[in-house]
């Protein structure tokens, strides 16, 4: 579209160019006042120069990498900054889950320990010598006569 103004710019300055010869011409066979009229023409001339330019550099504005994908870059920076946020806290994530199960398996551990230490010392007093004299002693008192109920 801004080629397509660009084009009709320059054929309208070409056509005001030709038609300003053609008032050249003219004007060396008018009087003075057809002067300022040639002369208000070359201003209108060069105010339509002067708008093609200015024309020009738009459309070459418009024609650079940032000016036309600007919108894309902001959307692909803002998508990317997403993705390594979002892979930052499953890396986080995963990094306390490692350290909850290892500490919740350093504590089973000790658990189990404790509980093996707690079972050898009830072992240890239930097979330990006095235990089995105390057993035996109940034997012979149930076995005398007046101990037995009626």
């Amino acid at each position: 579209m801004n080629k397509q103004r660009i084009n009709e710019s320059i054929e309208m300055s070409n056509t005001s160019l030709n038609t300003n010869e053609m008032a050249n011409t003219e004007a060396s066979t008018m009087d003075s006042a057809v002067l300022t009229a040639d002369q208000i023409e070359n201003a209108r001339l060069q105010v339509e120069r002067e708008r093609l330019e200015i024309d020009k550099s738009k459309a070459a504005l418009d024609h650079r990498f940032w000016n036309r994908n600007s919108g894309t870059l902001i959307m692909a920076v803002v998508s990317l900054a997403a993705v390594i946020v979002s892979l930052g806290q499953v890396w986080a994530s995963k990094v306390s889950k490692d350290r909850e199960l290892e500490i919740t398996s350093l504590q089973k551990k000790v658990e189990l320990e404790v509980l093996d230490k707690q079972k050898e010392k009830e072992l240890a007093l239930v097979d330990g010598p006095g235990i089995h004299d105390l057993l035996r002693v109940k034997r012979r008192v149930s076995a005398f006569p007046f101990n037995r109920r009626l």
